[in-house]
């Protein structure tokens, strides 16, 4: 418990000075790139603090984790389909492959070596994306399921030209399915509603970027009300969140999976809706460097943390060397994935 408090301690001491001595932002447009990398950068701050105080033994806070997970996946469906509506299917696989992917199984690689928990074998299943080898994994392959159904989709549109409201109901029918075989199928009991309860945030994410003009109608009429309105507006969903959480918990052990998953689905959606609003409403909190930076960094910060956690030895001093090492390599990660991207970019404009 004293580890997960210094680090608890040491971020919010870095926030806090960011946010004293840095310089004031511009407005955070809803949804504009800054606001979904500074998204990225709570989802991924959510996701490795949920699972530092897993690793240390302390169980039932993880809820920031999934919202994490959920926040990722919102701002992907969203980036998906803004892309699509500007350049189509165009290289769509190459960016993902790019910047996703080849990222990712050369980080499982060299993160298994070094942690000596290289198998060939296991190797294989976590770049096919079968059996990962780390508890964080499953993430590439619930997003790969998305990808494809998005790329179906989009090539179904550029072939037939069928509409952006038949695409989104498509879209939210294969949810559905996602939903039912996730929560009947593919479980794991020890965590019923991992992957269930993340089914809707794609979708979700590509409807608002279809919706964004009435979606910004609709924040600025908010915005206009007081802030007391506004803060009561945002407790109120965390509070109906977490309520749906606990109901969630009551469930599990009583009825079918499918039944608890619902709640366990509302849960995280409702909250992650809440964390949106909280940035929009009050950007100052949000707008600054901090988890702008998280952001830019935060697939490279997903990939090194699932080995760097092992640094966890329940000292401070192994809490400290976590931190440091962690964000280190993240930014070493993350210059060499941009320098990779942008001479594949001048390569394929020369030839």
């Amino acid at each position: 418990m004293n580890q997960i408090v210094f680090i608890s301690f040491v971020l919010g001491l870095i926030y806090f000075w960011n946010l004293i001595t840095g310089k004031n932002e511009e407005f955070l447009e809803f949804l504009s790139i800054r606001h979904t990398t500074i998204l990225k950068g709570i989802a991924i701050f959510t996701v490795v603090w949920g699972h530092v105080t897993a690793k240390l033994g302390v169980s039932h806070i993880q809820m920031v984790a999934e919202i994490g997970v959920w926040l990722f996946l919102f701002c992907s469906g969203y980036g998906c389909w803004l892309s699509m509506k500007k350049n189509g299917i165009k290289g769509f696989w190459r960016k993902r492959i790019i910047k996703v992917f080849m990222p990712f199984w050369v980080c499982e690689l060299i993160g298994l070596i070094l942690t000596r928990k290289f198998c060939f074998e296991n190797f294989i299943l976590d770049m096919s994306f079968v059996k990962p080898a780390t508890a964080y994994g499953w993430f590439m392959g619930f997003i790969l399921v998305y990808y494809i159904a998005f790329w179906i989709l989009g090539f179904l549109k550029k072939r037939t030209n069928v509409s952006d409201n038949s695409i989104l109901n498509i879209i939210i029918g294969f949810s559905i399915v996602v939903f039912i075989y996730f929560s009947t199928v593919d479980v794991n009991p020890l965590f019923p509603a991992l992957k269930a309860r993340q089914v809707f945030a794609f979708t979700l994410g590509m409807i608002v970027a279809k919706e964004k003009n009435r979606m910004m109608e609709f924040i600025l009429l908010v915005k206009d009300k007081t802030k007391a309105r506004k803060v009561m507006m945002c407790l109120g969903l965390l509070f109906m969140g977490g309520g749906m959480k606990v109901l969630t918990k009551i469930l599990e052990p009583r009825v079918p999976y499918l039944l608890s998953n619902i709640t366990a689905l509302v849960a995280v959606t409702i909250s992650s809706i809440a964390v949106i609003l909280l940035t929009v409403f009050f950007d100052g909190l949000f707008s600054k460097k901090y988890f702008y930076v998280m952001g830019e960094i935060s697939f490279a910060i997903y990939m090194v943390h699932a080995f760097t956690l092992e640094i966890l030895d329940g000292k401070i001093g192994g809490s400290l060397a976590f931190m440091i090492i962690t964000f280190a390599l993240s930014i070493i990660v993350n210059l060499i994935v941009t320098k990779v991207s942008w001479i594949v970019d001048n390569l394929e404009r020369t030839y």
